[in-house]
């Protein structure tokens, strides 16, 4: 799964790749949902965005043709970068649950929780509960995407720890674990969040 974005970094549609051919510096994608792509006019430039939970690959080229199904690009140079905390972070705004487990100073935690934003690598939320960095939790009940109404629950390692003006406690964490379905269903969440902000 990836983004195809324009140069000024507006989402065009979430696409799959079919087909990249390195030796001719050519890649074929279609509409993630398998709906068909607006027209996209020949020579135009974009931006073929590939996330991964720690690096993102980023394909420029330009549109040498379209089916109804299908975008042909030209890649005319490829970046990848390491992900930098903080970095392809989507701010969302809901309820989740937070359960203490593993290793945690603070014992039989099951309440609600606010998310604040989340990435392929972890994720920040608000909780009354006083936790320590280190501590382990889970967090479960989470859908950030009304859309498809995933539900996610994830084992975090809780990294940084502040409390604001009101009180509030603000943790950032880590996963531990996330399966390669998981991060691919969390990447089209993200990015239709992404794409919903920018429209």
């Amino acid at each position: 799964m990836c983004k195809i974005t324009n140069e000024k970094g507006n989402i065009l549609f979430i696409a799959d790749i079919v087909n990249h051919d390195i030796e001719r510096d050519k890649m074929v994608v279609e509409d993630h949902k398998g709906e068909p792509i607006s027209n996209i006019l020949q020579n135009t430039t974009v931006r073929i965005n590939v996330q991964k939970a720690s690096s993102v690959t980023i394909f420029n080229g330009s549109v040498v043709g379209q089916t109804e199904d299908n975008l042909h690009i030209h890649i005319e140079d490829t970046h990848k970068h390491d992900e930098q905390r903080g970095s392809f972070r989507q701010v969302v705004k809901c309820d989740a649950k937070v359960k203490s487990c593993g290793i945690s100073h603070a014992k039989n935690i099951d309440d609600d929780c606010s998310l604040k934003d989340i990435s392929l690598t972890g994720l920040a939320f608000i909780s009354k509960h006083s936790l320590e960095a280190g501590d382990e939790v889970l967090i479960y009940d989470l859908v950030i995407n009304k859309e498809t109404e995933n539900k996610y629950q994830f084992q975090c390692t809780i990294k940084r720890v502040f409390e604001d003006d009101n009180g509030d406690k603000h943790y950032g964490c880590a996963f531990k674990d996330i399966k390669p379905e998981i991060e691919k269903s969390l990447m089209g969440d993200i990015f239709y969040l992404q794409k919903k902000v920018m429209a």
